[in-house]
């Protein structure tokens, strides 16, 4: 199987995106993992800047 794994980190600066191969073996009882890659993609800044503004001590909302 393979499967993607995204993240947009603490810094807010990218979006990470890995992707691995997993297959089982011995019988179901050993999950082995084969990395692919990983890629990077910047946020532009000024969508950096409007997620900044959003966190704290920024005031939130529910709504």
């Amino acid at each position: 199987m393979r499967v993607v794994g995204l993240m947009s980190g603490t810094s807010y600066d990218a979006v990470d995106a890995a992707a691995a191969h997993l297959t089982l073996e011995d019988g179901g009882e050993t999950l082995r993992l084969l990395p692919l890659g990983m890629v990077s993609a910047p946020y532009e800044e000024a969508l950096r800047a409007e997620l900044a503004a959003a966190l704290p001590p920024a005031p939130t909302a529910l709504a």
